[in-house]
């Protein structure tokens, strides 16, 4: 079943193990998911292919993001959800000093992972590119002009 703005929000909250809300609000973990779906769709247009949308995510029906992709934008929602709650705790005093140092650290090692994963999502697109390429009954660069009189002229 395709996911959901609400069950990737679940998902991100189960993770950064804060499912009743109390430090991540929902609404800065819809805003992870839709800075993480913007990024993989950042990636998708460089090579001219149409944005996906996630069901409930900015008026969206529908999600169309492929389900082995889904968790890709969990990791990137998780990153960017504590790269905001870091920025929050940095500008709080607080007793625990040690805290935000280390949840800089593991909102940092999520987001090398995202970008790991999309690397991923670019070397899958840019090879299905060659083998469509490759498999062409046309030629890319059209037929040209005949070299000499042994070539075919059909």
């Amino acid at each position: 079943m395709p996911a959901t703005l609400a069950s990737l929000v679940d998902r991100v909250e189960q993770w950064i193990l804060d499912t009743s809300n109390l430090i991540y609000p929902a609404l800065a973990i819809e805003e992870g998911v839709r800075l993480a779906l913007g990024e993989y769709n950042l990636l998708r247009s460089s090579f001219n292919l149409a944005s996906f949308t996630v069901d409930g995510l900015d008026g969206a029906a529908v999600t169309t993001v492929p389900l082995a992709h889904e968790s890709l934008l969990v990791v990137g929602a998780a990153a960017y959800t504590i790269a905001g709650r870091h920025i929050d705790r940095t500008e709080t005093f607080d007793f625990n000093e040690k805290l935000p140092k280390e949840l800089a650290e593991w909102g940092k090692s999520r987001y090398a992972e995202f970008r790991r994963l999309l690397g991923y999502v670019r070397d899958e697109i840019e090879k299905d590119r060659r083998n469509e390429l490759r498999t062409t009954a046309s030629l890319p660069y059209g037929a040209g002009w005949p070299m000499d009189t042994w070539d075919d002229q059909t």
